[in-house]
């Protein structure tokens, strides 16, 4: 269990500098889904926005409040 702990904060260590960028890639890309009048596109951004928001802030708190080893 330590070992998957430990796989587990050295991957949010490695991905946290590229979180950010995450972050804008993806409220660019919902943003172009909304902008085409698409319900089905409307429907898709809604769902991906909130998951895309809730990813960048756990791997960016892992990676700020867990100590590496």
């Amino acid at each position: 269990m330590a070992k998957l702990a430990k796989n587990i904060v050295d991957f949010c260590g490695t991905v946290a500098p590229y979180s950010y960028v995450f972050a804008i890639v993806t409220a660019l890309v919902v943003g172009i889904m909304l902008a085409v009048p698409s319900e089905k596109l409307h429907d898709k951004a809604k769902s991906y926005g909130g998951w895309a928001i809730i990813g960048t802030a756990s791997v960016s708190y892992t990676h700020l409040t867990l100590p590496t080893t």
